[in-house]
């Protein structure tokens, strides 16, 4: 049998890299069935590429110099940093390149064409169980509400009996992983 998959959002951006990175490319041949590509996604990774999506649409903040907050040694003194550090601005992506991901991303979650992905609901069972996840490991990793949710999501799905392996290379979702026993798949693991 075929093993399921849930993909976290930065997996799930793997998909969408041009040119493909040796992850997304490891990423597609697991997920990959009859030339199609199936997975799912949880109902909050499903938002936040929406959300990725905007940001990259209305573009960064206009370059920006700013004094450089750092902490330097100086012979054997700390002394404040004197540099100015540049911050490049985030370029826009064009509305037609933009109108073109939002359909590739409706016609994904519609499952027409080959990439298929079904998403995972996030209701009050998903949300509580994210919630007890969070309380428990968050003063211990590095780990949000977002990947709370995200884990709590699949614990509700594997309760359910669907036996999905969460897709994440997120260090501190994976400690969270190990520790409640959650399957989990790091497509930038080099074995």
């Amino acid at each position: 049998m075929k093993n399921i998959y849930a993909l976290d959002t930065n997996a799930y951006a793997l998909l969408f890299q041009s040119p493909k990175s040796e992850a997304g490319i490891k990423l597609e041949e697991v997920l990959s069935d009859n030339n199609i590509v199936t997975f799912y996604i949880p109902e909050i990774v499903s938002m936040e590429i929406h959300s990725v999506l905007g940001k990259y649409r209305r573009g960064g903040i206009i370059e920006r110099r700013e004094q450089c907050s750092r902490k330097i040694m100086e012979s054997e003194k700390v002394i404040a940093c004197s540099n100015t550090c540049y911050v490049e601005p985030r370029p826009r992506i064009k509305q037609k390149v933009y109108r073109a991901l939002l359909k590739l991303l409706s016609d994904i979650e519609k499952k027409q064409g080959s990439i298929q992905a079904e998403r995972l609901p996030l209701g009050s069972s998903e949300i509580g169980t994210g919630r007890d996840i969070l309380a428990k490991y968050a003063h211990r990793f590095s780990f949000g509400s977002h990947d709370a949710l995200v884990a709590g999501t699949v614990v509700i799905a594997n309760g359910k009996g669907l036996g999905v392996t969460l897709v994440t290379s997120d260090k501190g979702l994976k400690a969270v992983c190990k520790e409640e026993a959650i399957p989990y798949f790091d497509p930038n693991k080099v074995e």
